[in-house]
């Protein structure tokens, strides 16, 4: 799981720099910088420079991008996050960025330095939920003397032993999942995903056999009874239900015929059109923004302008996609929408999503050749 959120990160600053300053407005000196440069610009330069735009702006909002603090976290600048972290303007999330950073260590495999920053939690509820997140990687990972160790001061070990036993379900190791379930009044959860191992591997008869290596035949009894609602499939209950035009209007626009889903979009008044102008925008952009700018649901037309700037960007129309960008903004500030906080919080998740779909067009957009 490490090895793929290494290679996952890999390049993501330059998108999120992108990201930070079209979110604050102060691009244009990032921009002038990246274009003037004539040395190979390293993600962490980036990543810096994007924090160094925030301050030039201003310093407008509750503080830098939360999504520039996880970067630098996640790509083991821990020294850059943790003063990005600082800069974050509520206590609250001063103390969330130092949380996480330890999270984000331990993710990392760097275990003992997550350790290391749970110190500056001292006497909070954050160093005990910090404690726990780390314990619970260290129990994933294999080592559970470890993960008690790290968990002791607050006593606290169901969940370490919880994923202690799940790890050695994954291995198949089913007898010394029964022996770590013993350990923890928690166990009994560990019965149910042995059934359902079990299960998939196709080996239901061995549960019995399980439980007859068990000394305590009570935990046995207990362990028969628990796994039998997991080692077999369920029966699922088949319900029909009538679509109904909006319902057939959807169908329409997965298949393609979109001539047919507006009709019955426009003449039934569907509330939620997302789905057709999505899809109907590959083909018929103008189409598909008419349709969905008639949607009466905010956070519906929120969603679509948000893949519509998706795939503006995917094919390289960068100024396409930031109208689209500055529409989902313009929403957030207009207090049109009944529920505004809502709206905002989405608002905040979709745009880390479409800013870094514009890195398929970013070096253009950027004056990046091809050649560097």
């Amino acid at each position: 799981m490490y090895e793929t959120r290494s290679t996952r990160v890999r390049g993501l600053a330059l998108k999120l720099s992108v990201l930070f300053v079209a979110g604050c407005g102060a691009g244009l000196g990032l921009v002038a910088w990246l274009r003037t440069s004539n040395h190979k610009i390293t993600d962490q330069e980036l990543l810096r420079e994007a924090v160094a735009e925030w301050k030039r702006a201003g310093e407008p909002g509750e503080g830098p991008n939360h999504q520039l603090f996880e970067q630098q976290a996640a790509q083991g600048y821990y020294q850059d996050a943790a003063a990005t972290g600082r800069l974050l303007k509520r206590a609250e999330d001063v103390q969330w960025s130092i949380a996480e950073l330890v999270k984000i260590r331990a993710e990392n495999g760097d275990i003992q330095g997550a350790k290391e920053s749970l110190k500056s939690l001292s006497g909070s509820a954050l160093q005990k939920k910090g404690a726990g997140v780390v314990a619970l990687i260290q129990a994933q990972n294999g080592d559970l003397s470890g993960a008690l160790e790290t968990i002791a001061p607050f006593g606290e070990s169901d969940e370490v032993f919880l994923a202690h036993g799940r790890r050695q379900i994954e291995m198949g190791d089913f007898k010394r999942a029964l022996d770590t379930a013993g350990r923890t009044k928690l166990g009994y959860q560990l019965f149910y995903d042995i059934g359902d191992a079990l299960r998939i591997r196709g080996e239901q008869s061995r549960a019995r056999k399980l439980a007859a290596h068990m000394k305590d035949r009570k935990f046995a009894a207990l362990f028969v009874n628990c796994a039998r609602f997991t080692l077999w499939p369920t029966v699922s209950e088949r319900v029909i239900i009538q679509a109904t035009p909006c319902d057939i209007a959807n169908d329409y626009g997965l298949h393609g015929t979109f001539v047919e889903a507006d009709a019955l979009i426009e003449q039934n008044k569907c509330a939620n059109v997302s789905f057709v102008a999505i899809r109907q925008y590959a083909v018929d952009p103008t189409g598909a923004e008419h349709l969905l700018r008639g949607t009466p649901e905010p956070l519906d037309l929120t969603y679509g302008l948000e893949q519509f700037a998706v795939q503006a960007a995917n094919k390289g129309d960068i100024v396409e996609a930031l109208r689209f960008l500055n529409d989902l903004r313009n929403l957030t500030t207009t207090g049109r929408e009944r529920n505004r906080h809502s709206v905002q919080i989405a608002h905040q998740r979709q745009r880390v999503r479409v800013l870094l779909a514009l890195h398929a067009g970013g070096d253009r957009f950027l004056g990046r050749g091809r050649s560097e």
